[in-house]
């Protein structure tokens, strides 16, 4: 390492070096780092890149034709997003995501609950492996046998892409031992959603069915209409919303149509309605 008269900074402070010092690596990596944090995919796409999404409404207003609608989006543009991997019982299909997945253009994968979460360990081990391939460009140093494994596992064809995004679908989600119980080490994904880049997706009937660990880190909820007061109340007050009082929100929630939803930001406290008309 330079020492500060090497680097021209002798006359500065220590902190003041190590200030411009970080500042300089920050920058330089400004683009790596950015794909590890919550930020917009698109304008007109309402999941973000390492994000916990809920989808919360009562069964026939919506949740999964929304998240399946998001999927379709995120099929007509390039991403980072390159596998989507679909939790249910027993692996089986879904019916409603089997009646579009022809529209749907990333690779997707059943897994069961069961299994879930020593397959998404696996991934993430996958990805580590590629980013270090990638990062220090050793793929003709490598046996192409073990690439083939990396690639195939990854569902992928090559090195190009700078960063990997995988959507993690929990369909029906409500109490899910691997879900409810704090120790488990889904639950510690969730918290590293950031660190691992991924970006998952939970589709409840009740607020009560979504797990504290879930409700702590929950990024975007998507609100379908349909709940009695009772039961907005307690969305609202643990929704996170902080823009509007319950008496105005409660009022714009009974404006919603059939298939509209509300899109809360949780990070912000800030909500908007969603047209779902199909028409649209």
């Amino acid at each position: 390492m330079l020492t500060p008269t090497e680097l021209g900074l002798e006359n500065l402070s220590l902190t003041q070096i190590s200030n411009q010092l970080i500042m300089e690596s920050l920058n330089e990596n400004k683009e790596r780092l950015k794909k590890g944090n919550i930020t917009t995919i698109h304008p007109e796409i309402f999941l973000k890149y390492s994000s916990i999404n809920v989808f919360l409404g009562k069964q026939g207003k919506g949740k999964t034709f929304t998240m399946n609608k998001e999927l379709v989006k995120l099929s007509l543009i390039n991403t980072d997003v390159h596998l989507i991997v679909i939790a249910t019982k027993d692996g089986r299909v879904d019916e409603t995501f089997e009646t579009i997945k022809d529209n749907i253009t990333i690779d997707f994968i059943y897994v069961s609950y069961d299994e879930i979460v020593d397959y998404l360990q696996d991934l993430i081990f996958h990805k580590m492996i590629y980013d270090k391939i990638r990062n220090e460009q050793l793929m003709n140093k490598i046996d192409n046998k073990q690439i083939t494994e990396v690639l195939g596992f990854l569902h992928l064809e090559d090195f190009s892409l700078s960063s990997l995004q995988e959507i993690i679908i929990f369909d029906d989600a409500a109490y899910k031992a691997i879900l409810t119980n704090p120790s488990s080490q889904i639950i510690s994904m969730i918290h590293e959603a950031r660190h691992y880049k991924l970006i998952f997706c939970f589709c409840v009937q009740g607020i009560k069915a979504i797990p504290l660990p879930i409700k702590e880190q929950m990024t975007t909820l998507f609100l379908f209409s349909g709940f009695i007061t009772q039961k907005l109340f307690t969305i609202f007050s643990q929704s996170g919303i902080t823009n509007v009082d319950y008496q105005e929100f409660r009022d714009i929630y009974r404006t919603l149509g059939e298939r509209d939803f509300l899109l809360v930001d949780c990070r912000k406290g800030d909500f908007k309605i969603i047209n779902g008309d199909l028409n649209e």
